[in-house]
């Protein structure tokens, strides 16, 4: 009964889909031409140019993009093509590449024309086009970690169904293949050091189980684990090499997280509740300067105050008042919190929500306002016409897909369990940063991540004309 329910609901959202999706496609196309020739005026772009000139790293930017910046820039010094041209043209192809190869690794589709659908699908959704036509590292870590994520899963799909083992090198192959991919996307984004470690443990117990069977014998095993930690002290070590500052410990981080969470809002945003302990030594000109930008505990207060203290001290003080502040308003914190977790797991819901002044927008309506410079009705009718799309279609798409093959998909719940984990890691990170300091583009992946899967959902990328998403993951 269930399944049919499912089917029926696929015969009538497939097409449906097919035709929202392809009027997605061109009028992403068309903001792409018509913003091509445009440098969008992000703080951000102003920061990794200024590195590109250093490769003196500070806050979460690895070293692959602005190393990558030096060369094109070099290229293209004097010459007719522009930098950011070349960065764009970059950064477009490997995110088609990227969804391309997830189309074929995770869904098992065989038809080219499926797979170019499904990977424009994906790369003309307008968070994703912003920053693929942005000089930002969020399209390339988000292209790494859609590889990433696509090769473990087909990997661990092979090896669950494998019943002789794959052997030796096929096991050195798969780690080997989906460490380079954790390498690219660390050394693009700091965070992701331990995010993206997440698929690589996965594939690494499925094979781990498979030399419990008797598919691979406990040296090889061994071996595997040798390049992971290899691939590991890559990471920290090409981290390390080009990073400037004291660096803190993740404890200290966690600590300091909390003041970084609640500060604003408890603390800085009204004047007339100033706390003490911070106007005892701050100004009357930094308490305003904070209170006009959020962003800005993190960065230029913390420099303010480990100035004054050192960074231990600082450390502490931040974990003191962020404990104190927690305790004069902890409903209130836990609701801002939670809403901005979700809203970095469901970015078309939580951007709608704050474009239409629901809430203090963060970067929302910083963002936004840079994209509609050169076509604000164009980007407007964009904007809205995906998050209409993504938010309707999503629930029925899971639905349809739960109805037609639960039980498949609970068996193939580990295969897709670290892009989830992946996800929900961001969210909690990226919601730590601060208050009202909600960004969309930093959960690009994410974003296309849900898309990827509702598409899944509907039977577009199936293997077989009648298949499912999730029949094709057990193929």
């Amino acid at each position: 009964m269930l399944n049919k329910a499912g089917d029926k609901i696929n015969r009538v959202l497939k097409p449906a889909v097919l035709i929202l999706l392809s009027a997605q496609i061109l009028v992403g196309c068309l903001w792409g031409f018509l913003n091509f020739g445009s440098l969008q005026q992000f703080p951000d772009t102003v920061e990794l140019v200024r590195l590109s000139g250093t490769l003196k790293l500070t806050g979460e930017t690895g070293i692959i993009y602005p190393a990558l910046l030096i060369v094109v820039r070099a290229l293209t010094a004097n010459g007719p093509v522009l930098f950011y041209h070349v960065m764009y043209l970059l950064q477009i192809a490997l995110a088609f590449a990227a969804w391309f190869v997830f189309a074929k690794n995770v869904f098992g589709t065989d038809s080219v024309y499926k797979k170019i659908f499904f990977a424009l699908a994906i790369v003309t959704n307008p968070f994703a086009m912003q920053v693929h036509l942005a000089v930002l590292e969020y399209s390339f870590v988000s292209s790494f970690a859609a590889l990433l994520i696509s090769f473990q899963i087909r990997f661990m799909r092979d090896w669950k169904k494998s019943e002789k083992g794959l052997g030796l090198e096929r096991a050195l192959r798969d780690i080997s293949v989906t460490s380079l991919f954790w390498l690219a996307t660390a050394l693009t984004r700091k965070e992701f050091t331990l995010i993206g470690a997440v698929p690589i443990l996965a594939l690494l117990i499925t094979i781990i189980k498979s030399s419990r069977k008797g598919k691979v014998k406990a040296s090889g095993v061994a071996m595997c684990i040798v390049v992971v930690l290899a691939f590991a002290g890559i990471i920290c070590m090409g981290d390390s090499l080009f990073r400037s500052g004291e660096k803190i410990s993740a404890l200290d981080g966690i600590k300091r997280s909390i003041f970084y969470r609640v500060a604003w809002s408890e603390d800085f945003r009204d004047r007339y509740h100033w706390p003490s302990y911070l106007t005892d030594f701050t100004d009357e000109g930094m308490m305003t300067h904070i209170m006009n930008d959020p962003g800005l505990v993190r960065t230029e207060y913390t420099e303010y105050v480990t100035e004054r203290f050192g960074s231990r001290e600082t450390t502490d003080r931040f974990y003191e008042w962020g404990k104190e502040a927690f305790s004069r308003n902890k409903k209130a914190i836990v609701k801002e919190t939670l809403s901005d977790i979700f809203g970095y797991l469901f970015v078309p819901i939580k951007t709608e929500h704050a474009l239409r002044g629901c809430e203090y927008p963060g970067f929302a309506a910083g963002n936004y306002d840079v994209m509609k410079q050169h076509n604000p009705l164009l980007t407007k009718i964009y904007l809205r016409y995906f998050s209409v799309l993504y938010i309707s279609m999503s629930a029925i798409a899971v639905l349809a897909a739960a109805l037609t093959s639960a039980k498949r998909y609970v068996r193939n719940i580990t295969l897709i369990l670290p892009a989830g984990i992946i996800a929900i890691s961001c969210a909690v990170y990226y919601s730590f940063l601060g208050c009202n300091v909600f960004d969309h583009r930093k959960v690009v992946f994410t974003t296309c991540l849900w898309a990827a899967f509702m598409l899944g959902g509907t039977g577009l990328t199936a293997a077989q004309k009648e298949a499912s998403a999730s029949d094709s993951l057990n193929k």
